[in-house]
């Protein structure tokens, strides 16, 4: 008897949940068709904007960098574009964040841009760091391991 009243009950809990979700899902549906009523009994004025010219205060100053080879032997190359000129500054962090060299530091024009560096002398033992990429008040963290 004891046995029957647990299959009962979970019988009954599963077929409650199913129920349940079928109410959810006729609810949304309701809530939907309601939205898109009001949508489109409201939407009076589209506003096109021009997507060949962002916006200036919004525009990223550090793009597209990259980091190679990596693992790092004994150069590093990286390549980046900037969209204004601005002083840029490229080091070396230890996984603690410690700064273990400054490659570059520099006042740069608007465009893409290319480095090489021999990789420092104190990162001759490998594993793994940080390059430190910052152009005006932006900054972009690529991890390189060293060889």
């Amino acid at each position: 008897m004891k046995k029957i009243n647990t299959c009962l009950l979970l019988t009954i809990a599963i077929l409650s949940n199913l129920v349940g979700k079928q109410a959810l899902a006729a609810g949304a549906h309701k809530a939907f068709s309601a939205n898109k009523a009001i949508a489109s009994s409201t939407l009076t004025q589209t506003n096109y904007i021009d997507a060949a010219k962002p916006d200036p205060s919004t525009e990223k100053v550090l793009n597209d960098v990259k980091v190679y080879p990596n693992p790092v032997g004994s150069q590093l190359n990286l390549t980046y574009r900037i969209s204004k000129d601005a002083n840029v500054t490229i080091k070396v962090m230890d996984v603690l964040g410690g700064e273990i060299a400054v490659l570059f530091s520099k006042q740069l024009p608007a465009g893409e841009q290319s480095n090489s560096f021999p990789t420092p002398s104190n990162l001759s033992s490998g594993g793994i760091y940080f390059l430190q990429i910052i152009a005006g008040d932006e900054t972009i963290i690529k991890r390189i391991s060293v060889a």
